[in-house]
């Protein structure tokens, strides 16, 4: 399994690893490792994959990657974080796919 990790500072995605070759069709091997600031602690975290918008709860900030996550040419995503009547978004991060 690859590991893609980013840094999430409040409200902009850094990815901190190489984003070259990254395929479409892969399922479940693609996993996308977040480390958040102080902004997201004590926050419910998800992400919203691709075009679909396919919502899922990131586990130990952390999300491996379904194939429906996944559009033709590139992979999309952004994070949500909730706590009470607090919510954080991210702003879209996009990595385009090799062939």
């Amino acid at each position: 399994m690859r590991t893609i990790h980013f840094k999430v500072n409040q409200q902009r995605i850094k990815n901190i690893d190489s984003i070259c070759h990254v395929y479409a069709g892969t399922d479940n091997y693609l996993k996308l490792a977040f480390e958040f600031s102080e902004d997201w602690d004590g926050c419910i975290k998800g992400i919203s994959l691709g075009s679909n918008k396919l919502p899922m709860l990131l586990k130990d900030d952390c999300c491996v990657v379904p194939k429906e996550g996944f559009d033709a040419t590139q992979l999309s995503f952004y994070l949500v974080g909730k706590k009470k009547d607090y919510r954080i978004q991210t702003g879209e991060f996009v990595i385009n796919l090799k062939g």
